[in-house]
């Protein structure tokens, strides 16, 4: 049995927006756990799932206790965006094999309660008790994990590794589990040939490195204007860098990229805002600027005291030019434009891994 498990939510209620409701007897670190590692970290206001997705997960703030539960989006609000529904429950114990297992059937049969969104979002959800594991009556669906899922589960609770994975319903694996991205792109290249369709692979990479190319030119260009910018650089919406930071190492642009990219998400999903453009941080020093360019890509500047009209500008200049530059690839399914591949332009500029 499963007693004593405290509720965790979060989603929009009408007429209120997006909120936040933890049992009473859930501690506020495991609040901000919930929120930061599982719903701020999953849920991209920018490129939400599709509409009817789910997801199940599991995580531990340490070893005495998990958070493990659902994401339903399979609901909207009255603009029409899809919203989230974290449904976390919080076992306070120790994480043993039979508790485990416990965890990981409840996640494939469902959750044993719901808050409805006309509830009131002002009380708090009680304590839930699951006395049958295998018998209790789950009021939404669960998600069939994936095999190799349970079975790493078990490896890293034996070697006492606190236990991390967030699943997707229509996604083969979760990405805590792709090690090789290289094997991934040969089974769609295998699949498109299945299909009939020839990559042209030649031509694919000579547009990747045109645009990287020209879009450290143009950084490079802006750099060079008389408003004091120290550095510029792309970045993905992960956090992850896509250019070389430009006068600033590499440890303290990803630091920095992943605070600024973890704000515009989580202000965008507090406030259910559709996009949000830039994000400025005004010092005695000067500015940091977090600007959007695409869904996967945003332009991330430092700059001294300068005017901040003409930096304005000429950031939005740069802004337009970087999006014609992004190469854009025809689906093998239809004929509809993709975005770019943001980890092949990131691996030539040699800001990670190469993944040929």
């Amino acid at each position: 049995m499963l007693r004593g498990l405290g509720q965790l939510i979060y989603t929009s209620f009408p007429g209120v927006g997006l909120k936040k409701l933890f049992s009473d007897q859930v501690p506020k670190a495991t609040q901000e756990a919930f929120l930061n590692q599982i719903v701020y970290k999953n849920w991209n206001s920018y490129k939400p799932p599709d509409c009817g997705e789910q997801a199940v997960y599991l995580y531990q703030p340490n070893l005495k206790s998990c958070i493990f539960g659902w994401l339903y989006s399979d609901s909207v609000d009255e603009h029409g965006r899809n919203i989230p529904y974290f449904l976390g429950y919080l076992l306070e114990e120790k994480l043993n094999t039979d508790y485990l297992e416990k965890i990981l059937t409840c996640l494939e049969r469902g959750p044993a309660s719901f808050w409805e969104y006309d509830n009131n979002p002002d009380q708090s959800p009680g304590l839930i008790n699951i006395e049958d594991i295998q018998t209790y009556q789950p009021v939404r669906k669960g998600l069939l994990l994936p095999p190799n899922l349970s079975s790493h589960s078990y490896t890293e609770l034996n070697e006492k590794k606190e236990l991390d994975f967030f699943v997707f319903s229509d996604r083969n694996i979760s990405e805590t589990f792709i090690s090789d991205i290289t094997s991934i792109d040969k089974s769609k290249e295998d699949l498109e040939r299945s299909n009939g369709e020839e990559v042209d692979i030649r031509d694919h990479k000579q547009s990747i490195a045109s645009a990287s190319n020209s879009i450290r030119s143009t950084l490079q260009e802006l750099m060079n204007k008389p408003l004091e910018i120290q550095s510029a650089f792309l970045i993905s919406s992960e956090g992850q860098l896509i250019t070389p930071a430009i006068n600033m190492d590499e440890d303290s642009a990803l630091i920095i990229a992943g605070r600024m990219i973890y704000l515009a998400q989580s202000t965008n999903t507090e406030l259910e805002w559709e996009t949000i453009e830039k994000i400025f941080i005004q010092g005695k020093e000067g500015y940091i600027i977090l600007a959007y360019c695409t869904s996967d890509v945003f332009l991330l500047i430092q700059a001294g005291k300068t005017l901040m009209g003409l930096l304005d500008g000429e950031v939005n200049r740069t802004i337009q030019r970087i999006r014609g530059m992004l190469p854009l690839t025809k689906s093998s399914a239809d004929t509809s434009i993709e975005p770019l591949n943001v980890q092949e332009l990131a691996a030539l500029n040699g800001t990670i891994p190469s993944v040929e």
